[in-house]
């Protein structure tokens, strides 16, 4: 979570410097897909019942093939 807030911070700023439509229509691509990946990291927290969701890591997690 904590890489995807410093990212979304970054994508914004580009978002802000942005001066040529296509960088700024990439720039508000980026921004909705790391706000939808917070927003999953955030759910995954409180699906755990996590006290401060901020301070996770998450890490990949294989599972077994059915």
């Amino acid at each position: 979570m904590r890489r995807t807030r410093q990212e979304l911070c970054q994508a914004r700023l580009n978002f802000n410097d942005a001066r040529a439509p296509e960088l700024v229509e990439a720039s508000v691509y980026e921004i909705n897909a790391l706000q939808a990946r917070y927003a999953y990291y955030l759910r995954l927290a409180r699906e755990m019942r996590c006290e401060e969701p901020q301070g996770l890591v998450f890490r990949s997690v294989r599972r077994p093939v059915s």
